[in-house]
Parts: structure tokens; sequence; C-alpha cells
């Protein structure tokens, strides 16, 4: 798994518009997808001004030791498939991580103006369950192609896709490093009261967070807030209320590993997992 330091040409330039032509192949892509320029062109000088420079070498030390350590876990449990690069760079702060897909490579990102501060030694923060999630998405989307989000153009792609792809990916770290699910899902940044009630909260919003996804995928419904409490985070002092799609997702990756076992679960289709996603919120 090699690591791509974008951020070294981010922090030496003065220039962060030729930065992104130096490094077209990611940035096309990672705006096309995931992040916005407009927001990235006006705050890119303040994210770089705000990183520690004293502590980055250390804490960009750490997070390289952790990438390493997830290359070896993920080639030792995965039939054999590319590994994915890792670029390592300052964004906006859409995404702390995720996968891409370039030049039909799998590739993840992982934004340092999002993730530096967690990686202090006194942070709670699973570094490696986060990097092997994250680079589990980029050899699912280039195994399953229709989980990636550049191909996102329906309902059923944002909320049933987006769910089962995030659900996988926190199934199979969580088994890979031997991890709970309250740990895959969480990475160690809430404590547990907070995840006692959440998981309260998943389980008692079920059949309405069901109904309102079908509402939503048969054009019945357009709950602006729906995808924000699935998927986001809406109010961060209320966060036993927000990204109940990761549980509901996690859930019907246990059934579907019983169904297909792990090793099928990054290669199964839409359509194979659609049965097991009705019988989850019908129950």
């Amino acid at each position: 798994m090699k690591i791509v330091p974008l951020f070294q040409d981010q922090v030496a330039s003065s220039d962060q518009e030729a930065i992104l032509v130096t490094h077209s192949d990611f940035f096309e892509e990672y705006f096309e997808v995931f992040g916005r320029k407009a927001r990235f062109l006006d705050s890119i000088d303040e994210q770089i001004a705000a990183l520690d420079s004293e502590d980055l070498s250390l804490k960009v030390g750490r997070l390289e030791k952790g990438i390493k350590h997830a290359a070896r876990a993920l080639e030792s449990t995965l039939e054999p498939c590319p590994m994915p690069r890792c670029v390592v760079f300052i964004g906006e702060g859409s995404y702390d991580g995720m996968g891409l897909i370039m030049k039909d490579l799998p590739h993840f990102f992982v934004d340092l103006s999002l993730v530096q501060a967690r990686l202090s030694e006194s942070s709670s923060f699973q570094l490696e369950i986060f990097l092997i999630h994250e680079a589990l998405h980029g050899i699912h989307f280039s195994t399953s192609s229709e989980f990636y989000p550049r191909y996102y153009d329906t309902e059923t792609d944002k909320y049933h896709r987006r769910m089962m792809t995030e659900g996988i990916c926190a199934y199979l770290s969580a088994r890979i490093l031997g991890k709970t699910m309250e740990s895959a899902l969480w990475l160690g940044l809430v404590d547990d009261g907070v995840i006692h009630h959440w998981m309260g909260h998943c389980k008692e919003k079920k059949g309405p967070f069901g109904h309102a996804m079908q509402a939503a995928i048969r054009g019945e419904a357009d709950d602006v807030y729906l995808w924000y409490d699935l998927f986001g985070v809406r109010d961060m002092d209320n966060l036993a209320e927000s990204r109940a799609g990761y549980y509901y997702g996690y859930q019907i990756a246990v059934k579907l590993a019983d169904a297909y076992g792990d090793e099928r679960l990054l290669h199964l289709s839409y359509e194979e997992m659609k049965p097991h996603i009705d019988r989850y919120f019908a129950s």
C-alpha cells in the first residue's frame, strides 16, 4: 500500500491553484465526487496555517505507521486484490477519509485538516480501524463499481447503496482487527454512554427510517434532513441521534456474511443485497 504524501507539496507551495494542476488526477476525481472546489480554494490557506507545524511530522509519522499496519492486516486477510494507495492531503473538510478510483485503480484519501488533531498521543482515536475502513472503500468501489458515489444518480443509490458500502466496510474492518461494532462505527471518539444511547435510538427508529427511505426511493417524500440523520451529524451536541445508517448497514452486513461469507461481501451486487435489506427493515 503506497503512501502519496500530497500534503508536502501543499505545505511547500504558495500557489495552491498550481497544486491542483500538478495533482490533477487526484483533485479532479475528488472534486467531482466528494469535495467542493470553491470551498477548498477559499479555505486552503487557513487550513494549512492551522496545522501544528512543530508537531506535524510526529503526527504524520503515526499516520504512516498506521497505514503500514493496515496494509499488512488487509494483505494477510483478504483474497489477493490490488491494495489501494493512500493519498494524504489537506482538504476543505468534506470527508476525513474515503475511497476513490483513480486511473481505474483503488485509492483512498485522508484529509489532514480533519484527522491531524486525532493523531496526538493522548487521542482515543482508533487509527488502524479508520484506515482499514477507508481502504476497504477503495477496494469495494473497485470490485463493485455500482457502489462508487461517482455513479450515484438515484435515491436508491443515495440511501441503500451508501448504507451498504458503509456497513460492509465497517463490519469487515471490525472482523479484520478483531474489534467490536462500537469501535468500528465510532472509532473511539465517543464514550460508551453515548454509544449505548445511540444504539437504542437506532433500534427505536429502525421502522420509521426504513419507511422514510422507501418513501424517498419511490419519490413520495423529500425529507431534507433524512440523509443527514442517517449518514451525517446535524448537531454535534447530540451525536446519539446521528449516523443511524451506519448501524443499519452494519447489521445487514452481518446477515449478508451469514448468507454468503465474509469473502463475498465486497463482490455482492445490490440486487443480491436488496432482499436482506427489505427483511431487516420489515422485522
